[in-house]
């Protein structure tokens, strides 16, 4: 899939695949239960060469048997290909991820393993003492009852763990019986999952990754994939939750980065055809962000904005269904798995040996994990401990979250008022779907021609993926010192520098105090402009952040409607931290993501030409109100 001149002879499956990749992003993806996503688990890995992955093999092989690896003549990695070529392990785990086909995945694992003399049973059969020592195991690990193991990571691969985690996992009466071990519903096995920290909740992503390829159909519902199209949801049976018992069939994400896709060997001209803001990195163009001081690249958190990460996968499932919460335990617990797994150097060494259970986890993927990022829809906590749902998403400066979108008509739902292009006599203009995948229009009527190979432009966009930290008690502090002894001018003051009220009332509309939003709140929320309805912003400041991030009319349509982003990103940090608590030492900020087809056209505008000077569109304004956070 490398040459332009290759595309008139592109196999159907190949098309079928790239149209399937398109995630979910016109439409925020849900559980099971029909809820919004409320947490997520964000994946940056680095994809494994062939060399790489036979050498981890061979060093698992001597660590099962020293004497029996020694006998094995080493694979030449010349056989198939440069030693230096993607794993075929991790590309037989995309048409898993993609497909929901197993066989080729299986096929290879075995001959990966016979080549670095790793015993597998010739034949697989029902084995409830497989499954039950694998279950025990991680149990085990999720416990840290192996707590003291060492950090390479062939230390927890025993024999026996090794052969009942191939039986189990390859046999689909063996890996059906294993996942109801996890509970009789999606909400019950999730939660279970969930008690077990990064360990349980990783293990039980991958399980529930694999289900619809190794459990197939069920009473004629096929079961989907977990990476698939918006087509491909829509298809769907409305009857597949009468099957989907034992697991949460919602997707995921997958997104490469430049260094991925040239890991991926795709060919030089077809890598020099993506656009220069993508192949240099959010890092190299940090000057050009505001990216600098406290937020600049060498401080970023771990491997953050380094050429290693090779992309990042999504996981997250249904976990307080069946009217059961769960405890703010289980959330803590994953939080603080997270926090040591990316910092290693935990006094206790749980860091290290989080990282040796995850390697030894995805060895068989062709990838290793690099880094994690735990989002997290704020939350408050009941009397009981258990985590309560707020009624709407809300960011940790207490304000509702992900109102304002660009709607793009993909034929999901009627345009909501104030979500697209200002229009005569009041009305919306849909966002052209070119604005944000690059298979189609842009709203000048152009089409995309970067990259430069068809297949890589079918259903996909750009993403910006940015950890924004977000300093609640000092804000808080600033509010209380301009506005001392008022809350409610605290509160006001905080509005006009968001440009909404906590609510999502826009101060446009009501620039005194919060509206009702009533069972209905779209119109309300997002129906008004700013040139027409206040533009000297008397009610709505001119800094504002929602002024300064979708400045609507400001400046006539043609100024703002080729830079608008579809925004998907999420909290981290936890439950809200309450008004009157100084601090709690835990980080809180928020995961933005946003998809669009230009970086440089779209979000750099918004990021470093609206949000970051001090004039917009001709209007004067105070510069970097919210959007300080540190920045990563």
């Amino acid at each position: 899939m490398a040459y332009k001149e290759q595309a008139d002879r592109l196999p159907p499956a190949s098309m079928a695949l790239a149209a399937a990749v398109q995630a979910h992003l016109g439409r925020a993806s849900r559980f099971v239960d029909g809820k919004a996503r409320n947490w997520s688990l964000f994946f940056f890995f680095r994809i494994l060469s062939k060399a790489q992955l036979s050498a981890k093999l061979r060093q698992v092989a001597t660590a099962i048997n020293a004497q029996a690896a020694a006998g094995v003549e080493p694979a030449n990695p010349d056989d198939k290909g440069s030693p230096q070529a993607p794993a075929q392990l991790f590309l037989d785990w995309l048409k898993v991820l993609v497909e929901a086909r197993s066989d080729d995945f299986w096929n290879t694992l075995r001959a990966e393993c016979g080549k670095a003399g790793i015993p597998l049973p010739a034949e697989v059969g029902d084995d409830e003492d497989a499954y039950e020592l694998l279950f025990r195991a991680l149990d085990d690990f999720s416990t840290r009852s192996f707590a003291g193991l060492p950090a390479s990571f062939t230390g927890p691969i025993k024999a026996a763990v090794a052969r009942a985690a191939y039986v189990t996992l390859s046999d689909a009466n063996n890996f059906n019986a294993f996942v109801a071990k996890f509970g009789d519903t999606a909400a019950a096995a999730g939660r279970k999952a969930l008690s077990g920290g990064l360990v349980g909740a990783f293990a039980y992503e991958l399980l529930r990754q694999f289900a619809p390829a190794q459990s197939g159909s069920k009473d004629g519902v096929v079961r989907p994939a977990v990476l698939r199209s918006e087509a491909v949801e829509k298809g769907l049976k409305q009857d597949r939750d009468s099957v989907e018992k034992q697991w949460d069939p919602v997707p995921i994400n997958f997104a490469f980065t430049f260094p991925g896709l040239t890991a991926l060997q795709l060919s030089q001209p077809t890598l020099a055809s993506f656009p220069e803001a993508f192949k240099q990195g959010m890092a190299a163009r940090a000057d050009r962000l505001g990216d600098i001081g406290a937020s600049a690249p060498e401080n970023w958190e771990g491997v953050l904005g380094l050429d290693c990460v090779h992309g990042y996968f999504t996981g997250g499932y249904l976990v307080d269904g069946d009217d059961l919460p769960v405890s703010k335990d289980f959330r803590r617990k994953l939080r603080d798995d997270v926090c040591a797994f990316n910092d290693s150097n935990g006094s206790d060494g749980w860091g290290d040996t989080l990282r040796t259970i995850l390697a030894a986890l995805c060895l068989p993927l062709g990838l290793e994990i690099l880094h994690i990022e735990l989002g997290e829809d704020p939350y408050d906590v009941d009397k009981e401990g258990s985590v309560v749902r707020l009624p709407y998403r809300t960011e940790h400066f207490g304000f509702r979250d992900g109102i304002s979108q660009p709607f793009v008509d993909m034929s999901l739902a009627d345009p909501l008022p104030g979500g697209g292009t200002p229009g005569r006599n009041r009305t919306w203009t849909p966002v052209a779907h070119g604005e944000i995948y690059l298979s189609e229009p842009d709203e000048d009527g152009n089409a995309h021609n970067l990259p430069m190979h068809p297949l890589l432009r079918e259903g996909s966009t750009f993403l910006v993926f940015r950890k924004l930290e977000q300093d609640v008690a000092r804000f808080r502090a600033y509010l209380a010192s301009q506005r001392p002894g008022d809350r409610e001018a605290q509160d006001r003051l905080a509005a006009q520098f968001v440009g909404r009220w906590p609510n999502g009332t826009p101060l446009a509309v009501a620039p005194q105090a919060p509206r009702e939003l009533g069972a209905d709140p779209d119109g309300l929320l997002n129906d008004f402009r700013y040139a027409a309805d206040d533009p000297e912003g008397r009610r709505c400041p001119l800094g504002s952040h929602i002024r300064r991030t979708n400045p609507r009319d400001i400046g006539g349509t043609n100024d703002v409607r080729r830079h608008r982003i579809l925004r998907r990103g999420m909290a981290y940090g936890g439950s809200l931290l309450p008004m009157d608590s100084p601090g709690d030492g835990g980080k809180r900020g928020l995961l933005f993501i946003a998809a669009n087809a230009r970086l440089d056209l779209q979000f750099e505008v918004i990021q470093a030409d609206w949000i970051n000077r001090g004039e917009i569109l001709g209007q004067a304004g105070v510069v970097r109100v919210v959007a300080s956070c540190q920045c990563q």
